[in-house]
């Protein structure tokens, strides 16, 4: 069995699809009939099969009237927590997350020379020596912010 992990949303789409249809079959319906049943348009049932975008609340509905709602238990919370939990839970919770100023949402191990650096010649061009403004500059790298 393949591990949903290494398939592509697109994948992931059709194969819910073909299971929905699977089960629908097993139980003798006609696509009609199930989408009467659970609320929906044929054309959504037939896309949710084909597996093309349905919505979530559509899908549910599907699952409900195949009566394979518990196919979605691993999204539930299978275990207990606590009110007093739920409260501490809730209250680390952020609202928003924000990028920090100055914060460019780069590790520093993905800074490359042709993305944070720059060269810089510390030589005289005419003499190919070092330039006496910079003698202490021995590489021709910078990081750009050195004044």
């Amino acid at each position: 069995m393949t591990e949903l992990s290494e398939l592509n949303n697109a994948e992931i789409a059709a194969l819910i699809g073909e299971r929905v249809s699977a089960w629908r079959k097993l139980r003798e319906l006609r696509q009609e009939d199930l989408a009467e049943q659970a609320g929906v348009g044929v054309s959504t049932l037939a896309r949710l099969e084909s597996g093309k975008n349905c919505s979530i609340l559509n899908l549910i509905s599907i699952l409900r009237a195949l009566g394979k709602l518990d196919w979605l238990a691993a999204v539930s919370n299978d275990t207990a927590v606590s009110p007093v939990q739920m409260v501490k839970i809730k209250a680390k919770e952020k609202l928003r997350v924000r990028q920090k100023r100055g914060d460019s949402g780069m590790d520093n191990a993905s800074i490359t020379p042709s993305s944070k650096m720059k060269y810089t010649s510390h030589s005289n061009a005419e003499t190919n020596k070092p330039d006496q403004a910079h003698p202490d500059k021995t590489s021709g790298w910078t990081w750009g912010d050195e004044t």
